[in-house]
């Protein structure tokens, strides 16, 4: 029987380490630009984009440094967009949509390693934006989903760490990430 333990759930990646079911991985993006525009943003910098681009318009624009560190997560598995959101709450993390953007805009190469996306909510339901390399090149996707859809396994979802609560699974996250 394989159980992940606390310790090796929220231990910390080295990019060299082979990608392991709750290991995170710590990226820090600069120059974060709250004020821009995504959807010219996103025509700008990508050569594929998929789906309903004018669904971008609903991404929540989000208060913030212009600089943060988003914690990198792969859970291995198939996530509804509930249990994606609670993946991120337990963890101490709230998504970050436009730093994970930027760090997508910034480094299109990492999406080739890690396909990531994140989602928001909206009257209508989850809408999401997905990065990831087709036919050799960088691509984005927004869409929405349904309900009896589901992020595929292969996506790693990314936040920023919330403040400290005594009572929040976040303390011990933040306790195991000074062990390491």
């Amino acid at each position: 029987m394989n159980t992940l333990t606390a310790t090796n759930v929220f231990r910390l990646r080295s990019p060299e380490e082979p990608d392991m079911p709750g290991l995170i991985l710590r990226r820090r993006v600069e120059g974060i630009n709250r004020r821009c525009q995504p959807q010219k943003i996103i025509t700008s910098r990508f050569k594929a984009v998929a789906g309903y681009l004018s669904l971008v318009d609903t991404l929540p624009l989000s208060r913030g440094a212009e600089a943060v560190e988003l914690h990198y997560f792969h859970p291995h598995e198939q996530l509804s967009d509930l249990e994606l959101q609670l993946a991120l709450s337990s963890g101490g993390l709230s998504s970050d949509p436009l730093a994970q953007l930027w760090d997508n805009i910034n480094h299109p190469e990492f999406s080739k390693a890690h396909p990531n996306g994140f989602h928001w909510p909206d009257s209508r339901g989850w809408r999401f934006m997905a990065f990831y390399w087709s036919e050799e090149k960088p691509c984005v996707t927004v869409d929405q989903h349904n309900n009896d859809q589901d992020w595929l396994k292969s996506f790693w979802f990314a936040g920023v760490l919330q403040p400290v609560s005594l009572f929040r699974p976040s303390l011990l996250y933040r306790l195991l990430l000074l062990r390491h």
